[in-house]
């Protein structure tokens, strides 16, 4: 997926935004499926506030996606 501009975060939610990068963290998961089995996931969290649950294969492709973005914001960065 490519993107033709960057996100650009508002200036007064700057503090808000580090402290809630802060307290993110994931974790690893079980999915329940209609038929009460189980799959590997990830879980996302926000201090002990539950975000998201993701399948194993939503999971790597959320952190290629971040990978990617940190590589395409620090190249602007240096070109800049």
């Amino acid at each position: 997926m490519s993107y033709s501009k960057p996100f650009t975060s508002r200036l007064y939610f700057y503090r808000r935004n580090i402290e809630d990068a802060k307290s993110i963290h994931a974790r690893p998961a079980w999915l329940t499926r209609d038929d009460k089995t189980h799959e590997p996931a990830v879980a996302l969290f926000r201090g002990k506030q539950f975000l998201a649950i993701f399948p194993v294969d939503e999971g790597y492709r959320l952190a290629n996606q971040i990978a990617d973005g940190i590589e395409i914001i620090q190249g602007q960065d240096n070109a800049a």
